[in-house]
């Protein structure tokens, strides 16, 4: 089934695309064009995810340093969707499904650059080193266990080599 136009949510009319068969709905969203269309909406004016017209609230140095603690534990959780994503795109069953999982590697990729800038922007010189240091050791571990697990698929399905 397809939304008409009086029933869509785009903004110019086309059909919404979860209104869609599920053939079509693939066809639709399996693209890198459609990834940057719905991304760019909200991102265009918006380096690093951020209008640049907007005035932070002073932050007292408490407030500060939690905000960093919380950065940098998501931080860890965007790197993971990155890294675990990235791997499964040699998993999918074909072309489109392929494309359609590096639109997510992209999509996790620019959160992590916009949490690293945010940590910039808060005065945070190494970044490496501070999430290293601040991130929370379960979403760290979690982390790893997920990587384990993607790498360990990954061997399974004989998608790549065995370490030396």
């Amino acid at each position: 089934m397809t939304v008409t136009a009086t029933d869509s949510f785009g903004p110019d009319g086309v059909d919404e695309p979860h209104g869609m068969d599920q053939d079509d709905f693939l066809e639709e969203v399996q693209t890198f064009s459609f990834w940057f269309g719905a991304v760019e909406g909200y991102l265009a004016d918006r380096p690093y995810g951020y209008d640049p017209d907007t005035v932070d609230e002073p932050l007292g140095e408490a407030r500060r340093q939690n905000v960093i603690t919380t950065l940098c534990n998501y931080c860890v959780g965007e790197a993971a969707a990155l890294e675990a994503s990235s791997g499964m795109v040699r998993l999918a069953p074909n072309h489109n499904a392929r494309i359609f999982m590096a639109t997510q590697v992209v999509d996790e990729a620019r959160h992590l650059e916009v949490f690293l800038n945010r940590l910039a922007e808060l005065g945070v010189a190494d970044t490496d080193a501070e999430i290293a240091r601040r991130a929370t050791p379960s979403i760290v571990d979690f982390k790893a266990r997920l990587l384990a697990l993607v790498d360990q698929y990954l061997l399974s399905a004989g998608a790549v080599a065995a370490p030396a």
